[in-house]
């Protein structure tokens, strides 16, 4: 989130200069700004449009709270991509000879104020996640009154994201007050408002929601456990609690990818930003934040079977699965290969011809 001021470095890094040395730790950094700055562009743009559009065109995601919650956590991750990677990235690509806030003079205020406020905002819906689901579990297996979002619709989770949003955008205004805008919009790390700023930025966006994230996901693992437990011996219907299980480890796996990838960040703050030998060791932990806040989409798609189901109703993903039988289409062609066993009992010189063509017929359908 900080970002330094150019080095004299371009000559050395430039491949078509005398004295361009790819193995500086400068280039090194700019290299990776470049490239992996460019892959986390392209990959977090996609795969969070593909959330929305996943989201919005499914009904019963759509009117339900965490439907609201991924699609202002996509729509976080899209504003913390166009404004932090990008300003993150475009020096690997002018050899640092532009800088984008410098460039929007007193523009770089806002450009500041919603780099922070998206960072934060994707770090306090994961904890609202977080919070909510563990209620809703807690409820289902505890009974306990007056806790989760059974009873919330898409209009009140629309409210809690919107409070969170203005809330978010109000802490980081203050940002303002480390600013040195009339000098190409610098941090001013000399001041003592640094020091307040600086703690509270690492709290609010970091610390603070992953402490609540761990201990809510603590109290849903158990919870889930407790659930399996009872209804194995009570022998109730399983299906829903494996959705609610399908649901609760895609959630669970997104605050673990913000927990593992901010964490490093959390380190970076506390270290002297002035000192050459961490700044290979910073521009790569904020690469890793960057990536975790692009690659929600490839976490819904891995943990959860009802988003991936969705998104296997699509036309286009049906084209790659063409001439696949689905689990019912095989079950109905056992049914019809038993049916036909049983008919021709008897006329073993024949079963095994029957047996083979509809074998292969199973198989090999297009």
């Amino acid at each position: 989130m900080n970002i330094t001021d150019p080095p004299n470095y371009a000559n050395i890094c430039d491949k078509y200069h005398p004295d361009y040395d790819p193995t500086d730790q400068e280039c090194i950094i700019l290299d990776l700004r470049k490239y992996g700055g460019a892959v986390i562009l392209v990959t977090g743009t996609i795969g969070h449009i593909l959330s929305l559009l996943v989201i919005l065109t499914k009904k019963s995601f759509r009117i339900q709270t965490f439907g609201v919650y991924i699609v202002a956590l996509s729509l976080a991750g899209l504003l913390t991509l166009y404004t932090g990677v990008v300003d993150w990235t475009i020096p690997g690509f002018t050899l640092w000879q532009f800088n984008l806030r410098k460039s929007l003079k007193m523009g770089c205020i806002f450009h500041v104020i919603l780099t922070h406020a998206s960072l934060q905002y994707v770090a306090w819906i994961q904890a609202t996640i977080a919070l909510d689901r563990t209620c809703q579990v807690a409820k289902n297996v505890w009974n306990t009154e007056y806790c989760g979002s059974n009873n919330l619709n898409w209009k009140k989770g629309l409210i809690i994201v919107s409070v969170e949003l203005l809330v978010c955008l109000g802490l980081n205004s203050s940002v303002v007050l480390v600013l040195d805008y009339a000098n190409g919009c610098i941090y001013l790390q000399a001041s003592p408002a640094w020091s307040i700023w600086s703690v509270f930025d690492l709290i609010s966006f970091s610390i603070l929601p992953a402490f609540i994230i761990i201990i809510s996901n603590i109290v849903l693992i158990i919870a889930t456990r407790h659930s399996l437990t009872r209804t194995k011996s009570e022998h109730k219907n399983k299906t829903l609690v494996k959705t609610r299980r399908s649901m609760t480890l895609m959630l669970t796996a997104v605050n673990i990818l913000f927990v593992v990838t901010t964490l490093p960040v959390s380190i970076v703050q506390l270290l002297d930003n002035d000192n050459p030998k961490t700044k290979l060791f910073r521009s790569a932990c904020y690469a890793i934040q960057y990536l975790g806040v692009a690659n929600t989409f490839v976490v819904y798609c891995i943990s959860g079977s009802k988003f991936r189901s969705a998104l296997g109703e699509w036309k286009i993903f049906k084209c790659f699965s063409k001439g696949q039988l689905t689990a019912q289409e095989v079950t109905s062609r056992t049914k019809v290969y038993n049916s036909a066993i049983g008919l021709h009992r008897g006329r073993t010189s024949k079963t095994p011809v029957t047996k083979t063509l509809i074998s292969n017929e199973i198989c090999c359908e297009t």
